[in-house]
C-alpha cells in the first residue's frame, strides 16, 4: 500500500495563539477556550458541548475542576504529548489502513480538551479519534509508550465497529456485558495495531470480570 499522509486536524497552533495566556482563573482561561480557540470549529465546538449536554455534565464545571489546572500547570506535558502524536499518528494511521484496507478513512483531532484524553467518535460525518491533551498531561499520558498505547486502543473501536458494520451485525448489548465486549475487542485490536494492553478504558470494565463470573 502507498504512503498516505494520515488527515489530522492539529489545534494546538490555535490554542497557543489564543488561550495559552489565558491562564489567570478559570473563567477567563474557559471563555478564551469557547470564544477565541473553539471559535475556528464551531462544528467541533459544538460536538464536544452536545456530548457533555447528553451526559449530562457541564463543560464548563468540567473545565474548571480539570482542565483549567492542568493548562496552568502541566504546559510542558502538553506540548510533550502534542511532539508524540504526531510522530505516532502516521505509523498507527499506516497500520490501520492496511488492517481495514481502502476504506479505512480516518481523521485525527490533537486539541485541548474538556474532560477526555482519548475518544472513538464521528466528526463531520466521518470517523475520527480525539486526542485531548489537557486531559493527557493531566493523567501523566505524554509519554510515547502510553500515547501509543492510548491511540491504538481508540483505533481499536473503530476496527471493530467497522467489521461489526460490514458484516450487518446488530448492536451489541448494552450496559456492562457490551461495555466489556467492546472495550475487551478494542485492547485485542489495538494490541494487533501496535499498542499495549490499554487499562485505563473509563468504567472500570475490567472489574466487571470477576462479577460476571462469580
Amino acid at each position: 500500500m502507498a504512503d498516505q499522509a494520515p488527515n489530522i486536524l492539529d489545534t494546538w497552533p490555535r490554542y497557543i495563539a489564543t488561550c495559552a495566556d489565558s491562564l489567570g482563573g478559570p473563567d477567563a482561561f474557559l471563555d478564551s477556550w469557547y470564544e477565541r480557540y473553539m471559535s475556528r470549529w464551531p462544528s467541533l465546538r459544538s460536538l464536544f458541548l452536545r456530548d457533555y449536554a447528553e451526559q449530562r455534565e457541564s463543560w464548563r464545571q468540567l473545565g474548571a475542576t480539570w482542565i483549567y489546572p492542568a493548562a496552568r500547570d502541566r504546559f510542558s506535558a502538553m506540548a510533550k504529548a502534542h511532539v508524540c502524536l504526531l510522530k505516532i499518528i502516521p505509523t498507527l494511521d499506516a497500520r490501520y489502513r492496511a488492517m481495514l484496507g481502502g476504506r479505512a478513512a480516518m481523521r485525527y483531532v490533537v486539541c485541548v480538551d474538556m474532560g477526555f484524553a482519548g475518544w472513538a467518535c464521528r466528526y463531520c460525518g466521518r470517523r475520527a479519534v480525539f486526542l485531548g491533551l489537557a486531559q493527557i498531561a493531566r493523567l501523566g499520558w505524554h509519554r510515547p509508550k502510553t500515547l501509543m498505547d492510548l491511540a491504538a486502543h481508540e483505533l481499536g473501536h473503530h476496527a471493530h465497529d467497522t467489521w461489526r458494520r460490514r458484516a450487518r451485525l446488530t448492536e451489541p448489548v448494552a450496559g456492562p456485558v457490551g461495555q466489556l465486549y467492546g472495550e475487551g475487542l478494542a485492547q485485542r485490536l489495538g494490541h494487533v495495531l501496535g499498542g499495549g494492553c490499554w487499562h485505563q478504558a473509563s468504567g472500570d470494565w475490567q472489574d466487571w470480570l470477576s462479577v460476571l463470573s462469580g
